[in-house]
């Protein structure tokens, strides 16, 4: 039988009827809804910290947001939503003094964003050197955070109890590999060609040298194709730092495949929470064999849903996409090292 117990203050609350629990890879911040219909009042304190535990597992630690009351013919129907503790850091800016830091490294910048809303921080990656400069927008603290991340590869998300942990993509399997006719109950696909281009050209500025003329430049820039879309879709992208055709050509080349490999999405639906106790979870790598679909090898697991309804019982619903959707973005900062250009700046 479904184990699902919130427990706020102490006090554990069972007996729900309907759950939907949601920890995705875009999101950092994981979610939850329960629902329970009964006699009596069942009064749950909103605001309140807690935690969510599916089959001993915890999976939710942060707070209650909402609580919605319905009575009717003598029932009451409760509905319970929450998100994580990091649930703040996605929807409140960040207040900085200084509006750009310099030298700071990715670890710095993240724990002096983080410390004001007293959520613990752990790396399990190395953050790299030094940013030159990085700026901050008027932007959520997650923004912020999640942009230096993207510069570096990187994955801003939030464990079971709630702290912010900055982890590779996909390094984890799955308990289980996902099989037709097997252990998936349903699958599906989403073709969404709405955020790709026939083109991209991506434009940039280096300053002249003795070596590089005024002219030179002007508006260096490189251009990929994604062979995909037959029909005339330009895109123009400007470089966040100043480059060279090398440098814009790797960058042109980088959307053109992320955005491909971002454009297919599938979900599959399997039975319960757990395989043999191990819960599944967001961006771990599974063995996919869905051929009514085109799908036989790895794919990353994006988002996580777990489930459980009268008609349905508990189930998990896992959003897949190509692991080469989360490609590392062009390093255009260690390029510019490289090439020995240290007069230019991020301008992140």
């Amino acid at each position: 039988m479904a184990d699902v117990e919130l427990q706020i203050n102490g006090t554990a609350y069972t007996g729900w009827h309907e759950i939907e629990v949601v920890r995705s890879i875009d999101s950092m911040a994981g979610r939850f809804r329960l629902r329970l219909t009964k006699m009596d009042p069942h009064p749950v304190p909103r605001g309140a910290k807690c935690d969510l535990l599916l089959n001993g597992n915890k999976v939710i630690s942060g707070y209650v947001f909402n609580v919605a009351i319905d009575i009717s013919g003598g029932a009451h129907t409760l509905m319970v939503t929450g998100r994580d503790r990091t649930a703040d850091m996605v929807d409140a800016d960040t207040l900085i003094e200084a509006q750009e830091v310099y030298g700071l490294t990715l670890r710095e910048i993240i724990e002096r964003v983080a410390a004001p809303f007293g959520i613990p921080v752990s790396f399990e990656v190395e953050t790299g050197r030094p940013f030159k400069k990085f700026s901050f927008q008027q932007e959520s603290a997650f923004e912020a955070i999640e942009r230096a991340c993207r510069m570096r590869g990187l994955l801003p998300s939030s464990d079971s109890e709630g702290n912010l942990v900055i982890r590779n993509y996909g390094t984890d399997r799955a308990p289980a590999g996902l099989f037709m006719g097997e252990n998936v109950i349903q699958a599906s696909a989403n073709y969404d060609d709405s955020d790709r281009f026939s083109t991209y050209y991506v434009y940039g500025q280096q300053p002249g040298t003795d070596e590089v003329d005024e002219e030179a430049a002007v508006g260096p820039q490189g251009s990929a194709r994604d062979a995909g879309v037959t029909r005339y879709r330009p895109k123009i992208i400007l470089a966040e730092v100043a480059v060279d055709a090398g440098l814009a050509q790797a960058r042109a080349e980088w959307e053109a495949a992320v955005r491909a490999a971002k454009a297919t999405t599938f979900s599959c639906t399997v039975a319960d929470w757990d395989v043999d106790g191990a819960p599944w979870r967001e961006n771990q790598l599974v063995r996919a064999y869905l051929p009514q679909l085109g799908v036989d090898g790895d794919m990353l697991i994006k988002e996580v849903s777990y489930g459980l309804s009268n008609d349905d019982g508990t189930t998990t619903t896992l959003e897949l996409v190509r692991p080469d959707a989360f490609k590392m973005q062009p390093d255009l900062e260690a390029e510019e090292l490289a090439k020995g250009q240290d007069d230019d700046e991020d301008e992140f």
